[in-house]
């Protein structure tokens, strides 16, 4: 059996985490890869930095580009999050003989650090562009976006803290660089694209009025004469029509949606994955209309629904636009953290307390590289743009070519 498995090109090896290839092939990844992402980032080429090569190819400077009147410089920032933890030493190390160093079973304690950079450097205020005093007028405590909060217990990264990280990132974005645009990236974690509460989705809606639904922001829709029509999601408290009980409660999908007269004659199913065919397997969607959850779903304004921290980006007037998913090496941030963490496991001394003074170091460390990822990420794009697969020799030949091989 295990010859076979050899001759069908399959080996056996340790399994690592690295990029999901599978996944680059998929129609709705690659479609929003070429489509929406290659091109959103094509079109604001014209007003973004781009770099600056030596004879050897290595990324010497970020130049600013040349602006029409009226445009503003589009700054790329990314984010991303990684976690460094307490025991993770050095993966090689040279040994004498048969010898075998003791190390601790477990990984240790960790730091979870959540980061922007740009393709300057880190996302900061240096102190020429502000002083101490200017930084406390324009409402930050802080220099640098970077978040540092050690893992487990009862303290974890949630959508509360990546909202609050965005807004100081903005604020710090807008006095580091005012008058240009930002465009912040990031991937497809659910804490990213997550809904605000009062947010229009209709999974979260009961058939009928009141129950355990939240109340949502008043939606719209288009009459017969295509005018913007506003809807209210919830009962007015001062409803005397409906009873006590619920007013100032949600009316739920029937009312909503005969409100906008598309409620058929003919009762429909709340969700279609309730129902169960006779072997007892679910009844997948049948779109636009199989029951009230999916009808209402593909009303304007709840396909045109944002996620929370989209809104809040938007709502300041900057951009945001997410990675395809399995695209890391997109991002080049993912190379900034194997450089951070390359110096915490050199300098590792498997205690919590050292690794609180080495990653601020590491991150010091690996900020003067940032300029040389960033071009490696513009190269890769382009790459992708001229229909190259990832993984063929096509595209280790284009992307990771060195200048110095003869």
């Amino acid at each position: 059996a295990r010859r076979w498995l050899h001759t069908l090109g399959y080996s056996w090896k340790e399994v690592k985490k690295g990029v999901n290839k599978d996944g680059h092939k998929r129609e709705d990844v690659v479609e929003y890869r070429q489509n929406v992402f290659l091109k959103t980032l094509e079109d604001l080429k014209p007003r973004m930095p781009y770099p600056i090569r030596d004879s050897n190819g290595d990324v010497e400077e970020v130049e600013i580009s040349y602006l029409k009147p009226g445009d503003k410089l589009c700054i790329p920032v990314t984010h991303d999050e990684a976690t460094c933890n307490a025991n993770d030493g050095p993966h090689y190390q040279w040994i004498k003989g048969d010898e075998n160093p003791l190390r601790k079973k477990s990984r240790g304690q960790g730091l979870h650090i959540s980061e922007f950079i740009t393709p300057y450097g880190r996302l900061s205020v240096p102190e020429y562009e502000l002083s101490d005093q200017e930084l406390i007028q324009h409402g930050l405590h802080k220099r640098y976006v970077t978040e540092i909060i050690q893992c487990g217990g009862d303290i974890w990264w949630d959508q509360d803290h990546i909202v609050q990280q965005t807004l100081t990132a903005i604020k710090i974005f807008e006095a580091a660089h005012p008058g240009c645009q930002a465009l912040f990236l990031f991937d497809n974690a659910t804490s990213h694209s997550a809904f605000a509460e009062d947010a229009l989705k209709s999974s979260k809606m009961n058939k009928g009025p009141g129950g355990e639904q939240p109340h949502m922001r008043d939606g719209y829709w288009y009459n017969e004469n295509r005018e913007k029509v506003i809807q209210y999601m919830n009962y007015s408290q001062d409803d005397e029509g409906i009873p006590l009980n619920f007013r100032g409660q949600p009316k739920g999908l029937q009312k909503v949606l005969e409100e906008r007269g598309i409620w058929p004659k003919e009762c429909l199913y709340l969700d279609c994955t309730s129902r169960r065919t006779p072997l007892g397997e679910k009844i997948p969607h049948q779109k636009p209309s199989c029951c009230s959850r999916m009808l209402l779903s593909q009303q304007p304004d709840f396909l045109e629904q944002k996620g929370r921290v989209q809104e809040i980006v938007e709502a300041k007037g900057h951009m945001l636009l997410f990675y395809p998913r399995f695209h890391c090496e997109l991002n080049w941030i993912e190379y900034f953290w194997a450089r951070v963490k390359l110096y915490t496991r050199t300098n590792c001394e498997y205690d919590i307390k050292s690794l609180r003074r080495n990653v601020p170091l590491a991150l010091e460390e690996a900020s003067s590289l940032i300029p040389k990822w960033w071009g490696k990420s513009l190269r890769i794009m382009d790459v992708y743009r001229q229909g190259t697969v990832y993984g063929t020799d096509e595209f280790k030949e284009k992307v990771y070519k060195s200048h110095r091989k003869i």
